[in-house]
């Protein structure tokens, strides 16, 4: 792939991460003024973790788009689109139980599905910390331990 289609997948990447995380906090905002059972995230919460989220798809277009043969970009932009599924699974499991019960469908099994994000993160949070910042392993004694991570996330 050359550069330019390179750097326009990074960047779409990256869209559509965000485009969920807005979808994520209308759901929240649709919902804000409806108090949430025990036990459940509250809405406050849920925000911030949505706007937390956002500089992981951004910093990961940004490196992507420019050093596409690095992975440390691609990683972030994994880890990004994995927290922003998380996140919508909160928020559209809260909108779809508690708000407006069975105004969207299927919701504990769109959730569960969103919900597989966290296996992602815990998969590749590791890989951030190994890979960081060259993209690549210190040294070839490090090889089993992106496998370990991999098979145990």
């Amino acid at each position: 792939m050359n550069s330019r289609s390179v750097s326009w997948l990074a960047w779409s990447v990256c869209g559509v991460t965000l485009l969920v995380l807005i979808l994520s906090m209308l759901l929240i905002f649709l919902g804000w003024s409806t108090p949430l059972p025990r036990g459940w995230t509250p809405w406050r919460d849920q925000i911030v973790i949505s706007l937390g989220t956002i500089g992981a798809p951004i910093l990961g277009g940004l490196i992507a788009s420019r050093r596409p043969r690095n992975a440390y970009g691609w990683l972030w932009l994994g880890f990004g689109l994995a927290l922003a599924l998380q996140s919508l699974a909160m928020s559209y499991e809260s909108y779809t139980l508690v708000v407006e019960p069975g105004s969207l469908a299927a919701p504990r099994t769109i959730s569960d599905v969103l919900g597989l994000g966290a296996q992602v993160v815990l998969t590749l949070a590791p890989l951030l910390i190994l890979l960081f910042p060259t993209g690549r392993l210190p040294s070839r004694r490090w090889r089993p331990l992106p496998w370990i991570s991999t098979v145990a996330g």
